[in-house]
């Protein structure tokens, strides 16, 4: 099942509170969208939060077209919480292509942010000038409801609109729990003679890799695919050269034809079969081009990302120098 968006928060702000800002964009949403309710929103309702994704958590990573998340402190020292983060974050990536498909919603406004976080620009203001200031927990605390009111209904076109206007594959793996880097994690007490290691470009360099061992499965799958298609090449010159050869015999027979009719007919029919292989194995021959060029392709984006580590570790050793 796909969801319009997933909702990640961390469970110790103030949940009860969350899970009434989250039905209630559910509702505004799946009203605006025209869907039914439980495939507009997600958000985990385990129990317990383990060592491995949940199956719904990370069919919902693999497949929601928006990604919202909720700024707080909270959240940023939560690894579970910036482990989807990070999920998210790398289909993004994946497709070269930076789409504003993570919407941040302020719970308690906090200007030191990981660096992963700051990187992206984003403008709050589009959804009420006292949210952005004092972020969605004072705002549900007002004794009137308007201007909450307000922000749900601006969230609410938020979201359909970005995922009208801009699309997000999906993908079909996640790693385990365990593998998967935190970006919100700083790196400590590491000094250096001009400045200290920013965590920021060393979660870069390990996305990129994830990104880039993504290619070069694609890249291996496209070659044995090549490697089949090479025997429908020879099979194509071995027709090739079986219908010069009857071609010819034919053309001496038709001739001959009052004397031969009977093995020229034989030899016509025979031509014709050969004829509808040749054509089968030029479709072959077909497929075998847009492999080749397919397998080009995605061994000049492999060398482009690997091009990419190689600076981002350049960078990191010029930083320690």
């Amino acid at each position: 099942m796909s969801y319009l968006f997933f909702f990640s928060y961390a469970r110790n702000d103030n949940e009860k509170c969350l899970i009434d800002f989250y039905n209630e964009i559910v509702k505004e949403t799946a009203k605006r969208k025209g869907i039914n309710e439980s495939s507009t929103g997600f958000r985990d309702v385990s129990i317990e939060l383990g060592e491995s994704w949940p199956d719904s958590v990370a069919n919902a990573l693999k497949t929601s077209s928006v990604f919202l998340y909720l700024h707080s402190p909270n959240y940023f020292s939560s690894e579970w919480c910036g482990k989807e983060w990070y999920i998210y974050n790398l289909r993004i990536e994946k497709h070269n292509k930076r789409m504003p498909v993570m919407i941040p919603i302020l719970w308690i406004p906090k200007k030191d942010l990981p660096d992963c976080v700051s990187a992206i620009q984003y403008s709050h203001e589009d959804l009420g000038e006292l949210y952005s200031k004092e972020g969605l927990r004072y705002v549900m605390n007002l004794e009137e409801d308007k201007v909450y009111r307000k922000f749900i209904v601006a969230l609410s076109k938020k979201i359909v609109n970005i995922s009208e206007d801009y699309y997000l594959p999906e993908i079909k793996d996640i790693k385990p729990f365990q593998c998967i880097l935190n970006p919100f994690i700083k790196i400590s007490g590491i000094e250096t003679n001009k400045k200290s290691f920013k965590n920021f470009n060393y979660n870069l360099v390990f996305q990129e890799i994830d990104i880039l061992s993504e290619y070069i499965k694609s890249l291996t799958m496209s070659i044995d695919s090549l490697k089949k298609n090479v025997d429908a090449v020879r099979a194509m010159e071995e027709v090739s050269n079986k219908i010069k050869a009857l071609a010819l015999e034919s053309a001496i027979n038709a001739a001959r034809a009052d004397k031969y009719g009977k093995e020229f007919a034989i030899l016509a029919n025979e031509l014709r079969k050969l004829s509808e292989q040749s054509q089968q194995k030029a479709g072959d021959i077909a497929t075998f081009s847009a492999s080749s060029l397919e397998v080009v392709e995605k061994a000049d984006e492999a060398l482009t990302k690997l091009s990419k580590i190689s600076q981002m570790i350049c960078d990191l050793s010029s930083d320690a120098e």
